[in-house]
């Protein structure tokens, strides 16, 4: 469509302004929705309001169920399990390549699981005191 074929239709609910008039005519700014804010809450206070409704009805978002293992599953489920407590007494961590490049951006440690630094680089990952909950691990 080209400028000269373009009509100008006037509408009479608005006068051009594109705001709804109200019943005297006047043209209104839009409203907000009735859970709406009008200015973006911080994550602190994001974090605050989530923990209240988790908290005033934990049942709603915090649940257990059952897993059912069929008898032909047991003894892999077995098996998996032994895995993971070998693992984990030998302290290995087991890379996870699905996830280099989730969430939009390379994985700030992609440097050290692909060899491209190593992690005695004090520069490029200084060290710091331990978090109390692991200085004693």
């Amino acid at each position: 469509m080209f400028g000269a074929e373009v009509k100008e239709v006037p509408c009479s609910e608005c006068d051009g302004t594109g705001w709804k008039k109200n019943k005297d005519g006047v043209p209104e700014a839009p409203r907000l929705h009735a859970n709406q804010r009008d200015s973006d809450e911080t994550v602190e206070v994001f974090e605050e309001r989530l923990l209240g409704v988790i908290a005033e009805s934990p049942d709603s978002w915090l649940q257990r169920s059952i897993v059912v293992r069929l008898e032909h599953e047991l003894p892999e489920m077995r098996q998996d399990v032994v895995d993971s407590i070998a693992i984990a007494e030998l302290g290995i961590a087991v890379r996870n390549p699905e996830s280099c490049s989730r969430f939009g951006r390379l994985c700030e440690f992609f440097p050290l699981c692909s060899g491209r630094s190593d992690v005695e680089n004090r520069e490029q990952w200084p060290r710091g005191r331990a978090h109390p909950e692991l200085a004693h691990a």
